[in-house]
């Protein structure tokens, strides 16, 4: 009996254990099905003047090629990127085989590649690839002999050009680092109020170099936004506010003047009619002891610069005078270099300082 018992326990023991071994825990499981990949389009062709495909034979090379004859056109064609969904560059080859055109590279016959840049032909180094600016391309091949030493060498002789344009498929530029470059060009630009942070009469009295360069980084940006192939609405738009800000901030810096000559002479030098309110020089390194100042006319004010009593006697041409102008009303101060160049005339050096036209 006591034997059944445990042979009877041992039993549901087992049949627990095979319960506890099916216990499942919730599971879902989700199935997306027919869903069509489809690859992006890739159609680049290249046409002629007429829109027909490049073909054989199509070159307009004249009767024949003369010494020192004047570059012609001997062939011109467009790319066209068409429903391309990716990013290319371009590649354009010729192949120039027969007597006219040697291994050694000595034909006198030169072919060059030019590029449609507006209303401008420019010419294009067709030895490497590049990636096209817009979605159509037009190029022109000129051809030319200029006048050379072994001219004669080549007189009857014939030759084969060959003109072979591929397009591939290169990696895209990516919406992140068009970002990270826009952002570098808005710090520089900001980093343009700091420049002399050490002076608050100076401070942001930036230079044309220095704002030439946050242009040089907003002009790489474009060139770079123009290879993005997703949202780029949305950059443009960020360069474009970008570049608005550069602009304003550039034309604010100029001051523009007229020379008072009736008060310009060799000792003296006269401004009249300043775009912008004058308040004083701030000398920085000059030659000879100067006086600086406001007179009113009959026009206004008149800012001058003159060489004091003591110094006029000395007066000389090559005299340098540099000074930082002040002003009211918000304008940087400038940064200016005045020399005297004899008989009443006097070179003015600025970024900002320009004579009104």
């Amino acid at each position: 009996m006591k034997k059944k018992s445990i042979i009877s326990m041992f039993a549901v023991l087992i049949v627990a254990i095979a319960v506890l071994g099916t216990v499942a825990y919730f599971s879902k499981s989700f199935t997306s099905d027919g869903n069509t990949a489809v690859a992006a389009k890739f159609n680049v062709d290249a046409v002629n003047a007429e829109g027909k495909a490049i073909g054989d034979g199509q070159f307009n090379l004249g009767d024949g090629l003369t010494p020192g004859m004047g570059a012609i056109e001997a062939y011109s064609f467009k790319v066209n990127k068409n429903e391309t969904d990716v990013p290319v560059k371009y590649k354009v080859n010729f192949a120039m085989t027969g007597d006219l055109f040697p291994a050694d590279n000595s034909s006198p016959v030169k072919l060059t590649l030019q590029n449609r840049n507006g209303n401008e032909w420019v010419d294009v180094d067709y030895s490497n690839p590049f990636v096209p600016q817009n979605n159509v391309e037009d190029f022109r091949v000129l051809v030319n002999w200029p006048h050379g030493e072994n001219d004669a060498d080549f007189a009857g002789k014939e030759g084969n050009i060959k003109l072979e344009v591929v397009a591939t498929q290169v990696d895209g530029n990516t919406k992140a680092e068009a970002t990270k470059m826009l952002n570098d060009a808005e710090a520089a630009l900001k980093a343009l109020d700091t420049v002399h942070n050490d002076s608050s009469f100076n401070r942001g009295n930036f230079s044309k170099a220095e704002s030439d360069a946050v242009q040089a980084l907003l002009d790489d940006a474009a060139e770079y936004i123009n290879g993005v192939t997703s949202g780029k609405t949305e950059l443009v738009a960020e360069h474009t506010r970008i570049q608005k800000e550069l602009d304003q901030k550039v034309e604010s810096r100029y001051v523009y003047y007229e020379i008072d000559t009736k008060y310009t002479n060799f000792t003296q030098l006269g401004f009249k009619n300043l775009s912008a309110e004058f308040w004083q020089f701030s000398k920085i390194e000059v030659d000879k002891a100067m006086m600086t100042g406001v007179q009113y006319q009959d026009y206004g004010k008149m800012t001058y610069l003159e060489y004091h009593p003591a110094s006029k006697k000395d007066a000389a041409i090559g005299d340098k005078f540099k000074y930082l102008m002040r002003f009211n009303g918000g304008v940087k101060t400038i940064d200016v270099t005045f020399t005297n160049l004899g008989d009443g005339k006097w070179k003015i050096d600025s970024d900002w300082l320009v004579e009104k036209k």
